[in-house]
């Protein structure tokens, strides 16, 4: 099917104010084409051998270890909340997951929004929440002294869920950071408070597989769950 994303040589503007966003939060295009390369070229290197889904897989894997590594050295952190792993803003104003969706960076159609696929306990519980009460993000008032920092899975329990939805369509990966406000009776997520578009990812012809940031060495116990 032939998508046609926002981004476009006549919308540079859009697409400026779209980065603006981004930086609000810290974050780029750039950052997150950088974070989510590997997993994208080991999804295009795939086979008709593969298992149905490995290219979404490759990405949501390997995009999601690079991007809480790059993060991690712009002091975000890392927390699982319901067996759902999230990197979240030092400040507690987002946490990012990553997820596959249809309709990806389509706008002006309010039957194209983003689908996701099938979701479970964490994101849902997360999208009542916001239902009931907006995010409450930290803030300062004068005279009023900061509170004190959150460990990582106090500040994940704050901070609001956004979804780093992405769409591969040939060799381009369509991207954006949604917040979830509802879902489907078959749990997939449909409705979005906020959307900000990302520039698409386009690969050549080479594959390229981005060294991975140096992370500390952890030595982890193995054990039956």
């Amino acid at each position: 099917m032939a998508l046609k994303a926002r981004f476009g040589d006549e919308e540079h503007g859009e697409a400026g104010a779209d980065e603006q966003r981004l930086a609000q939060f810290g974050l780029s295009s750039e950052l997150i084409h950088d974070a989510l390369r590997r997993g994208v070229s080991r999804a295009l290197s795939r086979t008709g051998f593969a298992n149905p889904g490995a290219g979404n897989t490759d990405i949501y894997q390997d995009g999601s270890e690079d991007l809480r590594a790059r993060l991690a050295r712009r002091d975000w952190v890392t927390a699982t909340i319901n067996n759902q792993k999230r990197v979240i803003h030092p400040e507690g104003k987002m946490s990012i997951v990553v997820a596959s969706a249809d309709y990806v960076s389509l706008v002006g159609d309010p039957q194209r929004r983003p689908l996701t696929r099938e979701k479970g306990p964490a994101t849902l519980d997360e999208i009542r929440k916001t239902q009931r009460a907006d995010g409450q993000a930290f803030f300062a008032l004068p005279g009023v002294p900061d509170p004190e920092p959150l460990d990582a899975q106090e500040l994940a329990k704050v901070a609001p869920l956004w979804m780093l939805l992405h769409q591969l369509e040939g060799r381009t990966l369509l991207l954006e950071l949604a917040q979830p406000d509802g879902y489907r009776s078959d749990h997939r997520v449909d409705s979005w408070r906020q959307r900000i578009q990302l520039r698409p990812l386009v690969l050549g012809d080479v594959l390229d597989f981005p060294e991975t940031p140096d992370q500390p060495d952890f030595d982890i116990p193995i054990s039956r769950r």
